[in-house]
């Protein structure tokens, strides 16, 4: 019995590998993996089925044809030696140990890298190596990295001379095989693959997809890596390395709440689509949002705040991260373990003593965001996946339906009033124990298709949605029907915002509270050639109210500055006399420091599945838009043209070349910072590019 296990065992080997050593060899380097990823916690096997099953996979076919390709270089070496002679046949199997014995440098630093940021090296990471001497490097290596260098440079000779003796012996080893055996072997294999990565990549589900397909491109295995990664710099426009380190700012850099200031509570509360002109907004002779009208008229009403993207997943999380959305070319879905440094708001008020808290209506596993916002200084995480109410999903609301539908997320939203019921319910408990508290509050009634609790009033009508009334497209004729709807839902989380309002003033704290309400991001209705939101970065969809509420710390006002989401942190952080985090990349905008007009640059970045571009705005009247998927580069005049109807970039060249050198700065920095970790695990994230004084004058001169 034992002897027919044998040699079945033999047949298997000899069917799948070339040479009885070769096999030896390569099931020792996929033990070798195996083990490195079974003893990695957060590895890619941790993910379970089915990227645990493809990796098994592709690995054993990954070492499959290495033999074959080893063989094969054997094979040719042999052939060298017949036709050219020995000294010929010599120096290219040198050559080929000296190249193999570097793919093996390359993957033992790779798998360095990997204990450090649970991902390995990408192709751009090696470049970075090579266009930067390694002593000027090694002070932004980790210790793993460096450990995995040192020993595969000691390693190296003994390596090369291992490949150039398995080279010239391979041959006298190895029995002939014909090219029947070497399909039979290495296709079999990648069926085995194929059949198993299809689910993976068919998904329905394209949020899950495309973590799953990350996870592979990054985390498999150091060759599959640098495969993935040499695509991308086919597919894609290169990323270089050119931040100056001496711009950033280290990660050792200290930050302290000042001792003995004030801890006024503060909330941030979100409003789904909040454009900037319901503000004040009377429709039908009613006001639209009667709060948040009374709020402004004793707060600082922001007349030209900004979101940073037109889509959600991008926009929310700058509010209380203070960091531009644009970390990868591809759309980035949020993972726990991205490797970037962030210092949200919780941590920082949680320094301070405060209680913190998510209340949100919507599940925030969209985009990844839970993974990205769930923090250790996080007291509360209240939204509708871990809220254990019943919950619901718009069929209307194709993207989110579709993921629901398929398994991916297992709750839909809830309704305002059964997120502020929990809000002021936390709020009593804080009050009780005299805990100070930080809340960001997202509301959602105001998401299309504008659906609200049974029996809530619905003053604007008719307010009709027709089936031809879509996400991002309805009938023009059908405006004001689709309008009046909007408004009903604004009105609806005007009056969850009217609750929290009065609750605070029945607790005697609401002129003691900094009470934030600002939209995540806008809502467009044929205006600037765009329906709905999460699109191009024009002004509906970006646009958005903004109030501070705080009457015993800033007296009423409008500000006609031009606020970015990345700012609303920073902002209140000034309001309670606490200088700004490094790792936040806006500026509080009531600093007497702050940046003139003439100087103000605010960006935006959208990747959703119907736009992909930037945009920069400047002075709060010039914004130059690149348009990724068209290839088009447009300037808009916005005091003059707010419906952005006009490129002007013809008529006025000088603005459009500085504006696009301004935004063409922003985004290369903003992906070789996230790209390198030589940036990342040394640096804070940089700050956003100025106008050079040449700039200033070449843009003035131009008028």
């Amino acid at each position: 019995m034992k002897r027919k296990l044998l040699r079945g065992l033999a047949y298997a080997v000899d069917t799948v590998f070339p040479t009885r050593i070769l096999a030896a060899l390569c099931s020792l380097g996929f033990g070798i993996d195996l083990t490195l990823q079974i003893t990695n916690a957060s590895g890619i096997l941790a993910e379970g089925s089915p990227l645990a099953q493809f990796t098994l996979a592709m690995m054993a076919w990954l070492w499959i044809t290495i033999a074959w390709a080893i063989y094969g270089l054997a094979r040719a070496a042999d052939w060298i030696q017949q036709r050219g002679g020995s000294l010929a046949a010599r120096l290219f199997r040198v050559a080929v140990g000296c190249t193999l014995a570097m793919i093996v440098a390359i993957s033992i630093g790779s798998w360095g890298l990997n204990a450090q940021i649970g991902r390995f090296a990408t192709l751009d990471t090696l470049l970075f190596l090579v266009a930067n001497p390694l002593l000027s490097t090694w002070d932004h290596m980790g210790s793993g990295e460096r450990r995995s260098i040192v020993l595969a440079s000691l390693a190296a000779p003994a390596v090369i001379w291992a490949f150039c003796w398995l080279l010239r012996h391979t041959p006298q080893l190895s029995r002939d095989r014909s090219p029947r055996d070497l399909r039979a072997s290495w296709i079999l294999a990648g069926i085995v693959l194929m059949g198993i990565w299809m689910p993976i990549a068919g998904d329905l589900s394209a949020q899950r997809s495309a973590s799953r397909i990350e996870s592979v491109r990054s985390r498999l295995h150091p060759l599959v890596t640098l495969a993935s990664s040499s695509y991308d710099l086919l597919a894609h426009e290169p990323i270089q390395a050119k931040i100056d380190p001496e711009s950033l700012i280290a990660l050792e850099a200290s930050w302290t709440v000042p001792p003995n200031t004030a801890r006024p509570s503060v909330i941030f509360v979100a409003i789904e689509s909040l454009r900037s002109d319901v503000v004040g907004l009377r429709h039908q002779g009613k006001l639209v949002a009667p709060n948040l009208t009374r709020l402004a008229a004793d707060g600082l009403t922001w007349k030209r705040a900004y979101a940073q993207s037109t889509h959600s997943d991008y926009a929310d999380v700058c509010i209380v991260s203070s960091l531009y959305p644009l970390r990868t070319q591809r759309h980035h879905y949020y993972r726990s373990d991205d490797p970037w440094p962030k210092t949200l708001a919780f941590d920082l008020f949680k320094q301070a003593g405060y209680a913190t808290a998510i209340m949100s209506s919507q599940n925030e596993s969209w985009g990844g965001m839970d993974q990205f916002l769930n923090v250790p200084s996080l007291d509360l995480f209240f939204d509708s996946a871990r809220s254990n109410l019943t919950t619901y999903t718009s069929a209307r609301d194709p993207g989110f339906a579709l993921e629901r539908a398929v398994g991916a997320f297992h709750a839909g939203s809830l309704y305002d009033n059964q997120t502020m019921d929990r809000t002021l319910q936390w709020i009593d408990e804080q009050f009780a124990r005299q805990t100070p508290y930080f809340i960001s509050m997202n509301l959602q009634s105001s998401h299309f298709p504008y659906e609200l609790p049974p029996g809530t009033e619905e003053p604007f009508q008719p307010a009709r949605m027709d089936r031809d009334v879509t996400f991002m497209y309805h009938p023009p004729e059908k405006t004001s029907l689709v309008r009046n709807a909007y408004y009903n839902a604004i009105h609806n989380c005007d009056k969850e915002l009217g609750r929290l309002v009065e609750h605070l003033r029945e607790q005697g704290v609401l002129n003691d509270t900094i009470l934030v309400v600002l939209g995540e991001n806008g809502e467009a209705f044929h205006e600037n050639g765009s329906v709905g939101h999460a699109r191009e970065p024009v002004e509906p969809a970006l646009h958005v109210a903004t109030v501070i509420h705080a009457p015993n710390l800033i007296a009423p006002a409008t500000d006609d500055y031009p606020l970015e989401h990345v700012d609303v942190l920073p902002t209140v952080m000034g309001l309670l006399d606490w200088p700004t985090h490094p790792n936040l990349q806006g500026s509080d905008l009531l600093s007497d420091q702050r940046t003139p007009l003439s100087q103000r640059l605010i960006f935006h970045h959208v990747n959703s599945g119907a736009a992909l571009g930037d945009a920069v705005q400047w002075a709060g009247r010039w914004k130059l838009v690149i348009d990724r998927q068209r290839h088009s580069v447009r300037l808009f005049d916005l005091e003059n043209d707010p419906q952005e109807s006009t490129d002007v970039a013809g008529e006025q060249p000088v603005i459009a070349a500085i504006l696009h050198d301004v935004l063409t700065r922003w985004y290369d920095q903003q992906l070789a910072y996230y790209r390198f970790p030589a940036y990342y695990q040394k640096f804070y994230p940089p700050q956003p590019p100025t106008l050079s004084e040449q700039q200033l004058q070449k843009l003035k001169a131009a008028g």
